[in-house]
């Protein structure tokens, strides 16, 4: 009995003098640089859906190893759920490289003449130090589809970690953004 209250104890004590596992938390936001308001535009462009694949829509970070497999971050998450802030990440990325203002989600708006239909099929680092990011994306309007494109790019990791992963798969979002406001112009 005395010996089993000791141990109790001790376990007790050494849980108390242990450091709590820190987690990290990442966001998928657009940089804002300066102050701006002002008034939107009648949305001509509506990005309607955004498709994640399910092996990339958790709350960790997502690395493939060599072998094909698939690890998921515990420590190293996504702030929030990322089909969520891609929408708005990707929303406001077109924007600002098209110069046109992008709706977000399905609309009844008579005024929205072009959607786009994004499909991320990967986001995720790789064995070799790069991210990789796979796409494909629609541009349709009233009456049918107009054109489907598709986007795979690596880009190598500028340092060993999960924020220079972060970094690597928005600047590859940032290169996809950029290609799909070409599709609209």
């Amino acid at each position: 009995m005395k010996i089993s209250f000791i141990v109790s104890i001790l376990l007790f004590v050494t849980a108390c003098t242990s450091d709590p596992i820190k987690r990290h938390y990442y966001l998928l936001r657009q940089e804002v640089t300066q102050e701006q308001s002002r008034q939107l535009t009648a949305p001509k462009v509506t990005l309607a859906t955004i498709d994640v694949a399910t092996y990339i829509d958790q709350d960790g970070l997502v690395v493939q190893s060599a072998n094909g497999q698939v690890n998921t971050a515990s420590r190293h998450l996504w702030a929030e759920p990322l089909r969520h802030s891609l929408v708005g990440y990707m929303a406001g990325m077109i924007s600002s490289k098209s110069g046109k203002d992008v709706l977000v989600g399905l609309t009844d708006n008579s005024n929205a003449l072009t959607r786009l239909d994004l499909a991320i099929s990967q986001l995720h680092g790789d064995a070799k130090g790069n991210a990789v990011l796979v796409a494909s994306w629609r541009v349709s309007d009233k009456s049918a589809a107009i054109a489907r494109y598709r986007f795979s790019s690596l880009e190598p990791l500028t340092a060993d970690g999960y924020d220079a992963l972060v970094a690597a798969e928005k600047v590859l979002l940032n290169k996809l953004a950029n290609e799909m406001a070409l599709s609209i112009k």
